[in-house]
């Protein structure tokens, strides 16, 4: 990329790092933007890495899995309460970790009844 263009797009707010087409990017410390080619994975995953993937598969199972009205109680839980995550990820740390006194409080302050499906996989 030339760098007019990574300054044009700096100066609007846009960032990139990550993916995008063919293209990895990242920022520096001293704010410069690199783009180069992306580049496969050298090696296929790992038994561990296979392990967290299925359990974001489960879990986003599990909150596709609600109805539309237990969907409808964690936005309300969750603007009531005004915690700093979003419904989704409130939802992925309580059927995760199962902290029932925290989820118990996050009921009380916002006087909403939460529903997490039992996990078929353990923790």
């Amino acid at each position: 990329m030339t760098l007019k263009f990574c300054r044009t797009i700096s100066l609007l707010g846009f960032r990139p790092w990550g993916d995008l087409g063919g293209l990895t990017s990242y920022t520096t410390k001293t704010g410069r933007i690199v783009w180069f080619p992306k580049s496969p994975p050298q090696r296929a995953p790992s038994p561990a890495q296979q392990a967290i993937r299925n359990m974001f598969r489960q879990v986003a199972a599990a909150w596709q899995g609600l109805t539309p009205a237990q969907r409808d109680d964690w936005k309300k839980a969750i603007k009531y309460s005004r915690t700093s995550l979003d419904p989704y990820h409130n939802f992925v740390y309580f059927y995760r970790k199962r902290n029932l006194g925290r989820l118990r409080t996050l009921e009380r302050q916002s006087g909403v009844k939460l529903f997490i499906p039992p996990a078929s996989v353990p923790p």
